[in-house]
């Protein structure tokens, strides 16, 4: 399954001001995992979440060969985005139900430009589905894609202050 380029992009994460709150109390982790989520963008076009970025030695399981997990974190992360971009509530937050049918195709590379993309498939009153795949940004050869099934959830409300 190859993907062609899809369109220009029209929206980063970091200008999306009801997107903020949910990036800010996720950078921790994203940046941990050598991730840079807010560079995403958002094609309303094609309604796709689009992360392009260079795989490095932290992102390795074996010399230079991509870790299966992070393969993973980067699945479910731009199905989530792109989710949460699509959600019909904000006063609901979206969590991973499944990641079903995650399907490694071929090694991920270290040192190379990668486009991961996430896009909303369905969205019904308690849940969401959205499929993900990841490429080498210069061949379009897909590296490993997956469907993800997040369930919709009341937010907790902050009653700290």
């Amino acid at each position: 399954m190859e993907h062609q380029p899809s369109p220009a992009v029209s929206n980063k994460l970091e200008d999306m001001p009801h997107i903020e709150p949910y990036l800010a109390s996720s950078v921790e982790f994203y940046s941990a995992n050598n991730i840079p989520i807010e560079q995403a963008s958002w094609n309303a076009e094609t309604s796709e979440l689009t992360l392009e970025m260079e795989t490095s030695e932290k992102n390795q399981g074996y010399k230079g060969v991509g870790h299966g997990g992070f393969t993973s974190i980067l699945i479910d992360s731009l199905a989530g985005f792109a989710a949460l971009i699509k959600m019909p509530d904000l006063e609901k937050i979206a969590v991973t139900r499944e990641i079903r049918n995650l399907r490694f195709v071929r090694p991920m590379p270290i040192g190379v430009l990668i486009k991961a993309t996430g896009k909303v498939v369905s969205v019904k009153a308690d849940r969401i589905s959205a499929l993900a795949y990841i490429e080498e940004a210069e061949s379009g050869k897909i590296i490993a894609q997956g469907s993800v099934e997040m369930s919709l959830i009341e937010q907790e409300k902050d009653t700290s202050i």
